[in-house]
């Protein structure tokens, strides 16, 4: 990776807030894979979603083994932009 590269997982936390707000406050994580163009946007989208998870604004639930892993939204934080203006990866 670039040296000078910087990925910002606000952008990609806006994507899981757009797929909340389209779905009801719960969205199927490959679902949201699926918009990522690269192997490194998968995995600053994943980022963004263990940190939304440890900052309990969003749960994963998986109901059967290998099945589908589900984000749902806990709380009305989607219009909260300050939430992902410090989530930054170097």
């Amino acid at each position: 990776m670039d040296c000078g590269a910087l990925l910002v997982a606000a952008d990609h936390g806006g994507r899981l807030a757009d797929a909340f707000k389209r779905s009801d406050g719960r969205v199927a994580f490959h679902e949201v894979l699926a918009q990522s163009a690269s192997r490194m946007e998968i995995m600053v989208t994943f980022l963004a979603a263990l940190e939304l998870i440890k900052r309990r604004k969003v749960e994963a639930q998986q109901t059967e083994l290998f099945g589908v892993i589900e984000l749902v939204a806990l709380t009305d934080w989607t219009d909260d932009e300050s939430l992902f203006t410090e989530l930054e990866f170097e």
